[in-house]
């Protein structure tokens, strides 16, 4: 356990981290309070391990990398192994719940991207959401997160050309689809 120093030192790095590990686990997991949970168990483990933190890194970066492998490592697991209940619960909760309900739907976005998003049209809001995961995970870290290539690619555990790559394919992707949607509006392309 790190000690009285090291734990002041944490929770300064931490603290202003909270939002946006917040707004991501939203984009990972549906139900807000699992998504607080996540961050949760995130921040438990980088306080636990914070005494391999190198000081003179990006702290950002390492709570990323930690979120997403908790992520990697506890949700999808979950969903893996299925819901653990009683018969007599899962009955009662099989009525209330859709059979795609879950970690399959990680179509959520944070409040902050929600608000952003709702100054656009709902087409376009639509384009995003409609982002294939492994796309929109590093198009919100870069765009909504403001991350560099390189701090989403030490996240994410990917080569720093995999992150430009998706970056790329996921603004080529919604560059057509708004295409597309000015197109059935009557709006024509201007010049470049």
């Amino acid at each position: 356990m790190p000690d009285r120093d090291s734990t002041a030192e944490f929770e300064a790095l931490a603290t202003p981290q909270i939002d946006a590990l917040l707004r991501t686990a939203r984009r990972l997991v549906r139900d807000p309070g699992e998504a607080e949970d996540l961050v949760q168990d995130a921040l438990l483990k980088g306080y636990r391990f914070f005494d391999r933190f190198e000081r003179d890194s990006n702290f950002k970066a390492w709570i990323f990398k930690i979120l997403m492998n908790t992520f990697v490592n506890v949700y999808r697991q979950k969903r893996r192994r299925g819901p653990t209940v009683d018969a007599e619960l899962a009955a009662e909760l099989e009525a209330e719940v859709s059979p795609n309900a879950g970690l399959d739907e990680i179509e959520s976005f944070g409040a902050k991207e929600e608000a952003m998003l709702d100054l656009v049209d709902d087409r376009i809001r639509q384009a995003v959401l409609d982002l294939p995961e492994h796309l929109r995970i590093v198009f919100g870290l870069s765009a909504i997160e403001d991350l560099k290539y390189r701090e989403i690619a030490e996240v994410l555990e990917v080569p720093v050309g995999t992150v430009m790559s998706r970056l790329f394919r996921a603004r080529a992707m919604l560059k057509e689809r708004l295409r597309e949607l000015a197109a059935t509006n009557g709006i024509e392309e201007s010049e470049p």
